[in-house]
């Protein structure tokens, strides 16, 4: 084959490759714009929104499926895997009273895994393939959209702003929301930028500019107070601990920068004692309430006791709770949750499942100190121990929201590290193999199932798909050859 041939190839496989980086960004930071901005027009089409996104980011995974290993994403996901398949075999015998009246909650259980746990896989594939700089890229702009809900809140605080740009900007009592749907969200998102703003902090070796870019962190940290989040002070919290148990891992800057941080929450402390911060206090002190859920959480367990095992379907806590206790609420904690929806198997698996990516990731962190991806890590499993701390007073995991979507990226991106750090068998032919396999499983199962209108829009992908798909093999081919012909002058 000429090398003018092997040049295009390979150009066209870059090309494919900057597109999945491309979407895997716009993906990321549509999740933190649909789903719980407070907007009618964006709550009717977010469901829709988010499927065209997942649909466009399948479309770009399978061009790039020459770089898929399924045998180690079997490996690295088997636990998340086996939830999965005990969800759905839960759901096929789950039948519930409701006043006399015997309603089969397993057949809607067993649709919505089908229609949510497909793109919960597919993010932890996507986030494994893209590039990590492009994920970093991602991270910086939801970073920037945080910070403006965040001042937002600020300017109604400070300034009586009550609208940006036709979108009203609400408080709840003294809790303040932004333009967001609930004050726990705005308290939550702004956790979430607190750990974007010190992992790219720490990822940046100039000290000037970590300390640029960790300037978000007192504005984010006066939102939270703003909001009376209890659970973002407390995944706050716990992740600035977490990071300081890892100390001796990390850089001199960045080492400099926590020594820095420890100084102010000393004299932050020292002030407190003083009453000199008596507004964060009261903020704090009058949110100091279960607002509730202890009822929620009691209720929740004499779920629990009729559905030990087999629980009532995934995402049924909502309906089954209204219809037993004539309140529309959510669980409000991961554990009893899990256990009410999928059963107390499935949350032994959800706390193995956690272990295992805290444990892998530490016993890497120790073991390659001078690794360029310790830092990766470490800030992974401080994202993974808070957010599970975290889950016990909110219920979002597996769940359609942006911090899970994060929570899965974050995965993909966890198993890229650690392969990255090993040494790696390509085998680009079996790959391209595999990636006609399942474009044709795609068109069996997805496209033929699809109204007329959903079919025309994904046939616009497919010449495109089957295109690159070829160009997979071809390019799979030729390195082939090439390693054997290398073996074989070798020989």
């Amino acid at each position: 084959m000429s090398v003018n041939v092997k040049k295009s190839l390979l150009g066209l496989r870059f090309f494919a490759s900057r597109f999945l980086d491309i979407f895997s960004v716009l993906f990321l930071i549509l999740n933190f714009i649909i789903w719980h901005l407070n907007n009618k027009e964006l709550d009717i089409s977010k469901y829709r929104l988010y499927h065209q996104g997942i649909q466009l980011l399948f479309a770009v995974v399978l061009i790039n499926f020459d770089k898929f290993n399924p045998k180690k994403f079997i490996k690295d996901n088997l636990i998340f895997i086996l939830i999965t398949i005990l969800g759905l075999y839960n759901s096929l015998n789950i039948v519930i009273d409701f006043n006399g009246q015997s309603v089969d909650m397993g057949m809607r259980s067993f649709e919505l895994m089908l229609e949510a746990f497909p793109s919960f896989i597919l993010i932890i594939v996507a986030y494994r393939m893209a590039n990590r700089r492009a994920f970093v890229t991602g991270l910086s702009i939801v970073l920037v959209l945080i910070l403006g809900y965040a001042l937002l809140a600020i300017g109604q605080d400070q300034f009586n702003l009550n609208t940006f740009f036709g979108q009203v900007i609400t408080s709840s009592g003294n809790r303040h929301q932004s333009i967001l749907n609930n004050s726990n969200v705005l308290g939550e998102y702004a956790f979430i930028g607190i750990f974007i703003s010190f992992f790219l902090s720490f990822l940046i070796s100039p000290l000037w500019l970590k300390l640029v870019i960790l300037l978000p962190v007192p504005i984010l940290g006066h939102v939270m107070v703003l909001s009376g989040s209890r659970t973002g002070l407390f995944m706050t919290a716990s992740y600035y601990a977490v990071i300081n148990l890892y100390y001796k891992y990390f850089k001199k800057t960045s080492k400099m920068i926590l020594m820095i941080g420890n100084l102010i929450l000393f004299f932050s402390v020292i002030l407190l004692i003083m009453g000199y911060l008596d507004f964060y206090v009261d903020s704090i002190r009058s949110e100091i309430s279960l607002s509730g859920r202890d009822t929620i959480w009691f209720n929740g367990f004499k779920i629990i006791e009729q559905f030990q095992f087999s629980g009532i379907g995934y995402n049924n806590f909502t309906y089954v709770y209204n219809e037993w206790f004539g309140v529309l609420t959510s669980p409000h904690n991961m554990f009893i949750g899990m256990t009410a929806e999928f059963g107390i198997l499935a949350l032994g698996l959800t706390t193995v499942w956690f272990g295992v990516l805290f444990i892998r990731n530490h016993n890497q962190i120790i073991t390659n100190v001078n690794s360029k991806f310790t830092t990766y890590l470490i800030f992974f499993n401080a994202f993974y121990l808070t957010f599970f701390i975290g889950q016990m007073t909110e219920y979002s995991l597996l769940k359609f929201s942006s911090i899970n979507t994060l929570f899965l990226a974050l995965q993909g991106l966890n198993f890229q590290m650690i392969e990255l750090s090993k040494e790696k068998k390509y085998e680009p032919l079996k790959l391209s193999v595999l990636y006609l396999v399942m474009f044709g499983c795609f068109y069996v199962i997805v496209l033929r199932g699809l109204n007329s209108g959903a079919k025309r829009y994904l046939y616009s992908l497919v010449f495109f798909v089957l295109l690159t798909g070829c160009i997979s093999i071809s390019n799979g081919l030729i390195k082939h050859i090439t390693v054997y012909k290398k073996k074989k002058s070798i020989n």
